[in-house]
């Protein structure tokens, strides 16, 4: 099957290189007769200009319009669940049960946005041959922008007390007291 396709495939695109030639070859005038190509001053009014005096533009904006075709197409399957989404919210009405949701729905949003521009920069990054010490400085940067510098908030566990369950004196350290080794 995969070769009837092919086979299928590579004629249409054959087809497609011959309409295309085919019109770029009947663009071109055949003979370069005075009465044929009049210079045209955009200083003067001309009414009288027809498709003989301009051959080529309606054949290059056909010739556009075939080539973004399959662009636009792409375009309108891209777009077409955002439209969906967006009459079917408009149409739904809205129920929040608990202020935590409030709270969390834009942060996604947010981390979302943060994240598809540090992938824009990144791909940025890469085309100017810079990817790589990016990825490495905003690596840092992330590291150290999620290094806890506050103190440890009421119920969180801190680190001593998640890797030493029982919290006993660990030799060769100072000796722990409640308020560290405190759980939630």
């Amino acid at each position: 099957m995969t070769n009837i396709e092919e086979i299928l495939h590579n004629y249409r695109q054959q087809k497609q290189k011959e309409q295309v030639s085919a019109a770029i070859e009947s663009n071109r005038p055949q003979s370069k007769k005075e009465s044929d190509h009049k210079q045209i001053n955009p200083n003067e009014n001309n009414s009288e200009l027809t498709q003989k005096n301009i051959l080529f533009f309606p054949k290059i904006l056909a010739l556009l319009v075939y080539i973004l075709k399959p662009i636009r197409v792409l375009l309108h399957y891209i777009l077409l669940p955002f439209d969906v989404i967006s009459n079917y919210v408009k149409s739904t009405p809205i129920y929040i049960k608990t202020s935590q949701q409030i709270d969390r729905i834009p942060k996604i949003i947010s981390w979302t946005i943060i994240f598809v521009l540090w992938c824009l920069l990144w791909s940025l990054a890469i085309s100017v041959e810079f990817g790589c010490v990016f990825l490495i400085i905003s690596g840092i940067l992330f590291i150290c922008l999620n290094t806890r510098t506050r103190d440890k908030l009421e119920g969180e566990p801190s680190a001593y007390s998640v890797f030493n369950e029982n919290c006993e004196a660990i030799k060769g350290k100072p000796q722990t007291d409640e308020k560290v080794c405190k759980r939630c």
